[in-house]
This record gives C-alpha cells, sequence and structure tokens, in this order.
C-alpha cells in the first residue's frame, strides 16, 4: 500500500483523481479505500470510490459503494440518479427503477424548498 499523507483523506482523494487521468485505476483504488477507511462517513470519497470500482469492472464493489454513500446523503438526487444508472448496467432494472424513483422524488422535494 501507499503511505500518502497519513489522516488526509483529502489529500488521497486528489491524488486518486490524477492517478485516474493517467489511467492508474488500481492505484487509484487503494488510496481511496484509504481515504474510505479514515473517512468513512463522507459520501464523496465513497462516490470516487464507486467510480473507480466501475472503470475497472467491478460492478458489485461499485453498486456497495454507491449505496453506502446514498445511506449517508439520502436527500441527493443525483446520487439516487447515478445508483439508478449502476443497477441499469448492471442489469437490475427492479432496483434501477426504485433508485430512479428516489431520484425523481428527492429532485421534487428539492424543488419544492427552492420554491418556498
Amino acid at each position: 500500500a501507499m503511505r500518502v499523507a497519513p489522516g488526509n483523506a483529502g489529500i488521497r482523494e486528489r491524488l486518486a483523481l490524477l492517478l485516474l487521468r493517467r489511467g492508474e485505476t488500481d492505484r487509484a483504488r487503494v488510496l481511496l479505500s484509504e481515504a474510505v477507511a479514515e473517512s468513512p462517513a463522507d459520501p464523496n470519497v465513497r462516490i470516487l470510490l464507486a467510480e473507480t470500482e466501475l472503470k475497472a469492472g467491478r460492478r458489485e464493489d461499485a453498486l456497495r459503494e454507491l449505496n453506502r454513500a446514498a445511506a449517508l446523503a439520502g436527500s441527493d438526487a443525483l446520487l439516487w440518479a447515478r445508483l439508478s444508472k449502476g443497477y441499469h448496467n448492471a442489469g437490475d432494472a427492479a432496483a434501477a427503477l426504485q433508485a430512479k424513483s428516489r431520484a425523481e422524488l428527492r429532485s421534487h422535494a428539492a424543488q419544492s424548498k427552492e420554491a418556498k
């Protein structure tokens, strides 16, 4: 494992983004896994890890991380839309539809709040 910025998940996240741009998916996954271990309640790190898992062809791992991120940031409509797409790509139409419905509900709720 790489020893990069112990105790600083944000630096690991940014370095992982650079590694992903260079096509170094495996190294990015290691850094993001460490960032998640340090900041397990941060949905953004989990979303980035999920996207990395998808690039590595690890759909089930990606869906697991998206579900965890959704549990942490339940009102984020975009996150639920990503989860819906992930389920759709994995061939789980029922779960994709359920996540899409949640995304639409959260989007509608957010629009209602803004209108007030």
